[in-house]
This record gives C-alpha cells, sequence and structure tokens, in this order.
C-alpha cells in the first residue's frame, strides 16, 4: 500500500490566521453576547486585541443589581465582600471601550401572575408611565364565544394592579440609573429589557436621548432643601377599565382590562403620544398596542383621575 504522508503544518482554510483583523472583527462583532466575547478573548494575544473592538454587546443578569450592591454592603460590615454576578458582568462590560449598542435583560422586580405590559415616554425628563393588564387574552375571537360575558368590576383586583403597576415604575427608575452608568464614548443605544419570558418591558434609548437621562438625573437640585431631580417620576395616576376589547387586527379578545397612566404633576392631560405605533416585536406586544391605542380612542372619556 501506499504510504501517505501526513502534513504537520497547520490547516489554515479553517483557522482565523490568514484572515485580516477587520474580518475576524466583523465575525466576532456578531457573537453578541458578553460571556462568549469574553471567553474569546483568552484565545491568543490577537484576539484580546480584536474583541474589544465590538460594537455590539448583550449579556442576561440572573440577579438585581440593586439586591447585589444591599447584600455587598452586608458583607462588608463583616467579612470580605464578594461582588455580584451582575456587577462582574458590568466590570466585563467595561473592557469593551468601543462598545455602541448594549443590550441588558433584568429580572423584574414584579413577581405576579397577572398579564401586563408597561411602556414609558421621556422628554428631558420621564414624562409619562402606561400600564395595561387584561384579565384574559384569547388570541382567537372563537375561542372567546363561549365565555359568559363580560368581567364585571373587580376593585380589590384593580387595587392590586395599581401596585404592581407602581412596582413596574420603581424597575424604570433603577434601569435609568443603569443607563447613567453605562458612559461609553462611542455609545449609540442602550436596551434593558424584563429577562422573564414575557418580556414585559422594556426601557430603550439611542441618541440624544442617552446624554438627556444623564443630564436629567444628574441635574443639581435648585436649592439644598429641594430633592434631587432624578426623583420627580410620574405621580399622578388615571386609570382606566373596560370589559371587553375586541381587537380586529391582531384577532384577539381582551377581557378585564386595566388601563393606569402616570404622569408628572407638571404635564398636562397629554396622552396622545402613547398612540404613536412602535416597533413591535412580536403578536402579543401587537395585541398590546392595539388596546392602547383602541382605549385611548374609543374610551378616553372613561379614564378617571384617580387621588
Amino acid at each position: 500500500m501506499r504510504k501517505i504522508k501526513k502534513s504537520h503544518t497547520s490547516d489554515d482554510s479553517s483557522s482565523f490566521r490568514r484572515l485580516p483583523d477587520e474580518m475576524v472583527l466583523q465575525i466576532l462583532d456578531k457573537l453578541i453576547d458578553l460571556k462568549i466575547l469574553c471567553l474569546c478573548k483568552l484565545v491568543s494575544k490577537r484576539f484580546n486585541q480584536i474583541v474589544t473592538q465590538v460594537n455590539t454587546i448583550s449579556f442576561t443578569a440572573v440577579t438585581d443589581p440593586a439586591v447585589e450592591i444591599h447584600n455587598l454592603a452586608s458583607e462588608a460590615s463583616n467579612t470580605v465582600a464578594s461582588i455580584g454576578p451582575f456587577w462582574s458582568a458590568y466590570c466585563s462590560l467595561l473592557k469593551f471601550p468601543r462598545v455602541k449598542s448594549v443590550h441588558i435583560k433584568l429580572p423584574s422586580s414584579v413577581d405576579s401572575l397577572f398579564l401586563f405590559k408597561w411602556k414609558i415616554k421621556f422628554g428631558n425628563r420621564l414624562d409619562s408611565f402606561l400600564f395595561l393588564s387584561p384579565n384574559y387574552i384569547y388570541n382567537k375571537k372563537e375561542l372567546y364565544v363561549n365565555e359568559n360575558g363580560q368581567d364585571e368590576v373587580n376593585d380589590e383586583l384593580i387595587r392590586k394592579k395599581r401596585k404592581i403597576a407602581a412596582q413596574c415604575l420603581f424597575d424604570v427608575m433603577k434601569r435609568l440609573l443603569l443607563i447613567d452608568l453605562i458612559s461609553f464614548p462611542l455609545l449609540e443605544k442602550v436596551s434593558i429589557t424584563d429577562s422573564d419570558s414575557d418580556n414585559r418591558g422594556k426601557v430603550s434609548f439611542s441618541g440624544g436621548k442617552i446624554a438627556d437621562v444623564r443630564n436629567w438625573l444628574c441635574a443639581p437640585s435648585e436649592t439644598v432643601e429641594q430633592e434631587p431631580k432624578h426623583v420627580d417620576f410620574p405621580r399622578r395616576m388615571s386609570l382606566c377599565y373596560v370589559p371587553l376589547l375586541e381587537l380586529p387586527v391582531s384577532g384577539c379578545v381582551m377581557k378585564g382590562v386595566s388601563l393606569i397612566l402616570m404622569l408628572r404633576d407638571d404635564l398636562p392631560d397629554d396622552i396622545d403620544s402613547f398612540m404613536k405605533s412602535d416597533d413591535v416585536e412580536d403578536n402579543e406586544e401587537a395585541a398590546y398596542s392595539e388596546a392602547i391605542m383602541q382605549i385611548l380612542k374609543k374610551h378616553r372619556g372613561e379614564i378617571e383621575r384617580l387621588v
């Protein structure tokens, strides 16, 4: 038999060795996940230099950063404090100074079985917060036909939803504070969403809005006695309850729909901005957006100011 001489040279066709740095960067920039990118930095000195130039990074936090800070403060008084997984990931993120887009998934502080989604409007400050929560959603009208009519108003249920809405607004404030911490020179977009499967809410800013968030959070008080301006978040609450919503575009039916709107005290009752359709990611999100627009169009007169 003829002997086949085995080559001891590496197969460059399956390696990055012959690729220019620019092409390697284009490949690595598709990975996005922070953990994978950090592992790529360990491959070689060349990879370590190239990976830090990626433009987009995403990571999912398994713990609330605010809870980690509290635990860190508690541990520091007794033993050597250990940094939590979120702040460990944050420290790793700081090693990528050329990042332009950051996407973070955080656990929500709201542990609820209720259906809901929320959205915000931000001018130079946090202007308004909208919370929508149906008791039931039927993906097809045919599934609703056999049900027994509309849900009656349940005051206790609505009070629980008001409390959840306030908790969600608190989550919004924590995420805005995180955006203030992510201060890369080339940053163009920051998005922070819930890490649960329902993706109930998202805080996302791009371009000059990122600077607006930072300016608002860092603005000094006019007097020493005043609270910092960043606590000036929406407090004026209005409520609308709709027993039944048929949504022809998405084909869904919602029962027992509570819409809660919070506005800053110094703003007029301008809710038309929420009627502008935002980009939606799935059919469920489209149904919620359609429900908001339908309530603001057809049930505006039923929106009641709460004390």
